[in-house]
């Protein structure tokens, strides 16, 4: 099946007229110890993907990836869009944060662009194993099928999509950045998912900023959903509300004036459930601690280790072990 999916990939880039073509990707393996239970997972591949890009015709690109779902244990299509550049023809391979001022429209498959943690789906992106707690109970990893507005200036980037719905209607998202200088930004945004009717059935919103200091980068989120969990619609309840948050300080000794292939991260996160009466079997509130440490191999691959402890308001503690290794290429 890989063998299939990638010629069919490498047929897609291949013609006349090409400009550019790249091939990118990367892939994780992970090992998971319940210092609870005391038992081992065993070691499991975390992610995989390759990614390929064709851009010709000035402002005009392809892309498009394949990727292991390590929950079903399947390679299926993870993204394929074009994008149309409206400003700029420099722009051949767009990335996920794409810096560079211009305003361009994406239609395919796409992680929907919201928020900080989308930047950070992809293994190589994100300094630790696990996602935010309250990005897990929300937004999850976040990828559909639609239409993605963007501009992005110097001051500001404003994203807006429209993908599938829920309930057969669609979901309407819009998120705004103001860049308050280059190593600070702040943001917010919202999404709404509207049925066939025309009648709002769930929502999400949310505020972050990100900042950037020597060796150190914070990031921080709030985010609140109603009638959202888990990344799917609430089927148990359409009025579940929650909130919650996450900080996170990663400290990159690579950017010291004398480089040293170690960072460090720690990472807080709260989730709590706002319906007094909810009929959803879950704990109130719940807090994780992250701290996890970082050796880059090189500039293509890093080992990592994480140690995960989950606090849910009257039930038993829970904690983990998780060794990373990341390669890219």
């Amino acid at each position: 099946m890989l063998v299939l999916w990638t010629s069919l990939l490498l047929a897609f880039t291949a013609g006349r007229g090409v400009a550019q073509t790249e091939i990118t990707g990367f892939f994780d393996i992970i090992h998971t110890y319940q210092l609870a239970q005391g038992q081992t997972d065993g070691f499991k591949i975390n992610q995989f993907e390759i990614d390929i890009s064709k851009a010709y015709k000035g402002n005009l690109s392809f892309g498009a990836a394949i990727a292991y779902n390590n929950l079903h244990g399947n390679i299926g299509l993870s993204m394929v869009y074009l994008h149309y550049n409206l400003l700029s023809k420099e722009i051949k391979h767009p990335r996920r944060s794409e810096e560079q001022e211009h305003a361009g429209i994406v239609i395919g498959k796409f992680d929907v662009p919201i928020g900080l943690d989308y930047l950070s789906f992809a293994s190589p992106d994100r300094p630790v194993v696990s996602q935010p707690l309250i990005i897990e109970q929300t937004i999850a990893g976040w990828n559909d099928v639609g239409v993605n507005l963007h501009l992005n200036k110097k001051y500001y980037r404003i994203n807006f999509s429209t993908v599938n719905g829920f309930n057969n209607g669609v979901n309407l998202v819009g998120d705004l950045v103001f860049k308050i200088t280059s190593d600070f930004r702040l943001g917010t945004f919202h999404t709404s998912d509207f049925n066939k009717r025309i009648e709002r059935k769930s929502w999400i919103s949310g505020v972050y900023l990100f900042a950037e200091w020597k060796i150190w980068e914070w990031k921080a989120e709030f985010i609140r959903a109603n009638g959202i969990y888990g990344g799917e619609q609430d089927t148990l309840n359409e009025n579940h509300r929650h909130d919650g948050f996450y900080v996170q300080i990663v400290a990159d000794l690579n950017k010291r004036n004398r480089p040293s292939p170690l960072f460090f991260t720690l990472r807080y996160s709260l989730w709590q459930d706002e319906n007094v009466n909810s009929p959803l079997p879950l704990p109130r509130k719940i807090d994780r601690y992250v701290l996890g440490i970082g050796y880059r191999l090189n500039d293509y691959s890093s080992l990592r280790l994480e140690y995960l402890m989950e606090n849910p308001q009257g039930e038993k503690r829970f904690d983990r072990l998780t060794a990373q290794l990341v390669a890219a290429f």
